[in-house]
């Protein structure tokens, strides 16, 4: 409040003692209260403001914190995903090194399965020959003191 404020209210004292002005000190109680209700007004528009300002920082700083955790959950999966692609990758290098394996695998067996048929028929073969010669041995005799000299 200014200085003039004691002053005022002692006129609007002696003016109120005077009929004829009152109406001048009604007056002047209306203007009095309307500068106190300006400055009133003054003071919360101050006070809103600061406490809107205090919000805003706060939602700021607060907006800063999450985002500065979101890019750390970001980085975390990142991570992650990381090393999901790297585990993958050797998988696949896994599987295609089983995979020529096997492929050198069923080409041994058919190699063998082939022999094995090869074989076989040699066998065939061997088994028509001693069957064809089978009656043919029984002609040949065998000096057994001949087989002792030289052996």
């Amino acid at each position: 409040m200014n200085s003039a404020a004691p002053l005022l209210s002692l006129c609007v004292s002696a003016l109120e003692t005077w009929p004829i002005f009152t109406n001048v000190a009604s007056t002047l109680r209306v203007r009095s209260l309307a500068q106190r209700s300006a400055q009133a007004a003054r003071e919360v528009k101050q006070l809103v403001e600061e406490a809107v300002s205090g919000v805003e920082a706060a939602l700021v700083q607060q907006a800063g914190e999450t985002m500065g955790k979101i890019v750390a959950y970001a980085a975390d999966v990142r991570s992650v995903v990381s090393g999901i692609a790297r585990s993958a990758t050797e998988q696949t290098h896994g599987i295609q090194e089983v995979n020529r394996a096997l492929m050198q695998l069923d080409e041994m067996v058919q190699e063998n399965v082939a022999l094995v048929e090869e074989l076989a028929a040699a066998s065939a073969a061997l088994q028509t020959q001693a069957d064809a010669l089978a009656p043919n041995i029984g002609r040949f005799t065998i000096d057994r003191a001949f087989f002792q000299n030289h052996l």
